[in-house]
């Protein structure tokens, strides 16, 4: 469904400074057809992308470690290789 920009900024306040707002206003708002839909749709994002930012960021960290991890191994056998030869 197509909303208006006005809609869509009204919308964002509610979820974000919905104590700053009229409340009848707010409550003339959602009367109107399309309007909780919008405000359901726009929680939903606000929601879902919290999650996907977070479950990216795990990620993250986790090829990190795996990539420290490994290049720690291989330092280690390196040295150790290299000592060996060193001293026969």
């Amino acid at each position: 469904m197509k909303y208006r920009d006005e809609d869509i900024a009204f919308a964002h306040k509610i979820l974000s400074q919905r104590n700053e707002l009229d409340e009848q206003e707010v409550e003339s708002w959602l009367r109107v057809k399309g309007h909780v839909e919008l405000l359901n749709e726009l929680a939903l994002e606000k929601d879902g992308g919290g999650q996907e930012e977070e479950e990216e960021a795990k990620k993250s960290r986790q090829m990190t470690l795996r990539w420290s991890l490994t290049i720690a191994v291989v330092l280690i056998i390196v040295l150790i290789i290299s000592k060996l030869i060193d001293n026969p």
